[in-house]
């Protein structure tokens, strides 16, 4: 199955998240900011990134364009 990047600064989102894809038997990393998603996607870049977009600091729109870099 796939590797899934799941980035969401809500904890109750990105917990619904994973257990869904848990249970579809995906491996899933959670980052709770973009930064944290795009250490977690430099060290070793999922198959798919599902990102909020509206986040403080880096949003899902910076995490994106740095990570298409």
């Amino acid at each position: 199955m796939a590797r899934v990047l799941v980035i969401d600064d809500d904890e109750v989102t990105r917990t619904l998240v994973k257990r869904i894809l848990d249970g579809e038997g995906h491996r899933v990393e959670e980052a709770h900011d973009g930064a944290e998603g795009l250490r977690l996607f430099g060290k070793n870049p999922p198959d798919l990134v599902l990102t909020d977009i509206n986040m403080p600091g880096l949003d899902g729109h910076d995490v994106i364009q740095a990570s298409m870099k």
